[in-house]
């Protein structure tokens, strides 16, 4: 009896040993991910479950009934029609559909490393389903040529069948269909994925060494920089799945190029010669591929990664700008709008121990707020509490209450996983704070940290809001009029509401630079306090506040250990749907000022008030604009609750034009009415004017005893012609 070379023997137990395991890895691998126990994006469960689900067939149709049978059975059953016709189609079609999917695969991870525009696209979950049928379309359609390419033949003196290439068949459809498969699954795969892992681990590698400096240049991080998880778990995926099956495949892509260009007539049951033992062995190498224990160890690995026991990142890797690049936001509803919007509405929420308003504090966003204005802009819900299962309850419910908001890119929540946090234990207890205090707060800071990071790039404003608010009517038009009428003077923060960390709107371009000031400072004090640090950093040193609110305080509970909390803005106006514009001015007056009750408090930007000492007749007070405006209306109000007698007895209003500088006076002044009540009001005054208001002169016409206060101006325009 012939003794069978060294080499049939080893694939005799190789086969089975791999059906054995690969198989139950595979349905494991699937069953997992079909859980989402792997916490990766869903696109990426797609892929490794639709790779699980090809590679078992492959180990079905190629391991299992051609390999072990046609060396545990005399005469396979395949060997004969019509099986022999068929056996080809299904093996080659799973082939070609596994190698394809990890080549899918490979692309999308080079896309969601490298272009965030078309990350929201091309590797959406609907995206990657459509892909996968694609895939396994094609791959079955590339293999229906072996459909008329094999034929079972009978070997003269045995009477046994076997599955040959069709005698009638010409060569060059036989060599051309032999060269189209060995590229389909050897040559392009292999060339595709080589480059696209070459690109994303350069992408990454580099994007852990260096960040952008304050100077705009580029420097290198020091060693032990945060790196980003979704980053880490990126190059695991890709070296557990891509990689690992591109060096797999490295022999049998060598072998085949050898075999099909200068061995194509040789004998492949002849052992003998070195080529078919490494070729073989590549076949067994690239099979190994489809055992899924690979994938399940990287499973075991991202798990692992994912647990509380990482260390939290230093204050020094928190300051760096690489750190917030890299941060792993988990998206639980929406996806991020395919333009710029104008205004992003940011807001942070956690579980409290009593109430929670989140829900209606996005209805009153959406109902407060026309189609038109909804279009312009986009909200940004930062589930931010250490418990994954009440985030995900919230997802849920306010999938269900707003999918229409969801799906038209309105509304988006997310998620910045507790692994990225700093150390909130041990933290600095100033001004006397109780511990638990402290870390509330101090938790609190870089949630809102991560969510000004995420949304720097969504619009070209942001505001920010916290989760227990109720809105004024079209706030969005009010706060556009509002920009409108400020453009081109500077300004850090402008505030809509005058509590907390209500109704502050920034310019998204300052987001990078607030998100790493609140990262830095984040123990030292509460975030109201930092907005203002970083406000008066910036050099805006006077608080620019619109009145009326836009936006009321309406939580009972607050959201640190379910306190009450009663605070209102007693400013806001629910249906206030003029909101004025109040064009930038300088102020100029000779009355005698009381204090710090300056001017500019009156003109409906500033806390509190003008407060001047008894004026006379002929007294001023002037407001200069620094372009010309087309005024519609003008609204003054004199006096206060607490000192009603401090009002303008008597007084008239002016509009003047042709302004001179060094008189700090405009030369022509037409009167438009007078004070009543200490308040005045006309509206209708772009009504016959042709020409354009540089000034507007409060004029005192008669000597009082009493102290003015100057509560608010307020001053409507209309676009120039």
């Amino acid at each position: 009896m012939t003794q069978d070379h060294w080499m049939i023997t080893l694939q005799k137990v190789f086969y089975p040993v791999l059906a054995i395991i690969g198989i139950p890895s595979n349905i494991m691998t699937f069953v997992i991910f079909w859980r989402r126990d792997g916490l990766i994006c869903t696109s990426s469960r797609y892929h490794l479950m639709a790779m699980s689900l090809a590679d078992t067939i492959v180990l079905i149709f190629i391991v299992i009934i051609e390999m072990i049978l046609k060396y545990y059975s005399l005469e396979p059953f395949w060997y004969k029609d019509p099986w022999c016709t068929l056996q080809d189609v299904f093996s080659y079609g799973a082939v070609n559909a596994s190698v394809w999917l990890v080549v899918s695969f490979t692309t999308e991870r080079f896309i969601a490393l490298n272009t965030f525009k078309l990350k929201g696209r091309m590797c959406s979950p609907r995206s990657t389903l459509y892909t996968i049928i694609l895939i396994h379309i094609c791959s079955y359609a590339a293999a229906i040529p072996y459909y008329w390419s094999n034929k079972s033949e009978v070997v003269n003196g045995t009477g046994s069948a076997v599955c040959v290439y069709h005698p009638d068949l010409p060569d060059y459809f036989i060599e051309g269909l032999v060269w189209f498969q060995t590229s389909l699954v050897n040559i392009i795969p292999f060339i595709i994925i080589f480059i696209l892992n070459g690109l994303s681990l350069r992408q990454i590698i580099l994007s852990n060494k260096v960040h952008c400096g304050k100077d705009g240049g580029i420097h290198r991080v020091a060693s032990g920089t945060h790196f980003g998880n979704q980053k880490k778990k990126s190059i695991i995926l890709l070296v557990t799945v891509s990689m690992t099956f591109a060096y797999l495949c490295t022999t049998r892509f060598v072998t085949q190029i050898i075999l099909k260009t200068c061995h194509y007539d040789i004998d492949r049951q002849d052992y003998s010669k070195g080529i078919n033992v490494a070729a073989d062995i590549g076949t067994m190498l690239e099979l190994t591929n489809t055992a899924e224990e690979i994938r399940s160890w990287a499973h075991g690995v991202l798990l692992q990664q994912l647990q509380p026991g990482r260390s939290p990142p230093s204050l020094q890797e928190l300051w760096n700008s690489s750190a917030l690049r890299n941060i792993s936001y988990r998206y639980l509803a929406g996806l991020p709008p395919p333009r710029t919007r104008f205004l992003t509405v940011g807001l942070s929420s956690v579980k409290r121990k009593r109430g929670h308003y989140l829900l209606d504090t996005l209805t009153s966003i959406f109902e407060q707020s026309t189609n038109e204005e909804l279009n312009q802009m986009v909200v940004v819900v930062h589930l931010a509490d250490s418990d994954m299962e009440w985030n995900v309850k919230v997802a849920k419910d306010i999938t269900t209450k707003f999918p229409h908001h969801l799906l038209a890119s309105r509304l988006l929540v997310i998620h910045a996983p507790q692994d990225f946090y700093p150390a909130l234990e041990g933290l600095k207890r100033n001004y006397n704070d109780p511990e638990d205090r402290v870390k509330f707060r101090s938790k609190q800071n870089v949630d809102y940290a991560y969510l000004l990071s995420f949304a720097a790039n969504l619009s070209t404003y942001y505001l920010m809001i916290e989760d227990d608010v109720q809105c004024s009517k079209s706030f969005f038009t009010s706060i556009r009029r509002v920009l409108a009428s400020r453009e081109g003077s500077y300004w850090v923060t402008l505030e809509f509401s005058k509590l907390g960390y209500i109704g502050k709107l920034y310019h998204s371009s300052d987001l990078p630079r607030l998100a790493q000031f609140l990262l830095l400072f984040y123990q030292e004090m509460p975030c109201d306090w930092l907005l203002v640090h970083f406000r008066l950093l910036l050099t805006q040193k006077e608080v620019i506040r619109f009145k009326p609110s836009l936006f009321q305080h309406v939580g009972l509970y607050s959201s640190f250990q379910g306190t009450i909390n009663q605070l209102k803005d007693d400013e806001f106006k629910v249906d206030f749907l003029d909101l004025p514009d109040n064009p930038p001015a300088t102020l100029f007056t000779d009355i005698a000022i009381f204090e710090d009750y300056l001017p500019i408090k009156a003109y409906s930007t500033m806390e509190g008030y003008f407060w001047g000492k008894s004026p006379t007749a002929g007294s001023h007070f002037t407001l200069v604009f620094h372009q010309p405006a087309h005024i519609s209306c003008i609204s003054i109000h004199t006096g206060s609750p607490e000192r009603q007698s401090d009002y303008l007895h008597m007084g008239t209003v002016e509009l003047g034009t042709q302004w001179q500088k060094n008189l700090k006076a405009c030369i022509t002044y037409t009167p438009i009415g007078t004070f009543k009540m200490g308040n005045f009001e006309q509206k209708g005054l772009e009504n016959g004017r042709g020409s354009s208001v540089e000034c507007v002169r409060i004029q005192v016409t008669q000597s009082q005893s009493e102290w003015l206060i100057i509560h608010s101006i307020s001053i409507w325009t209309k676009p120039n012609p």
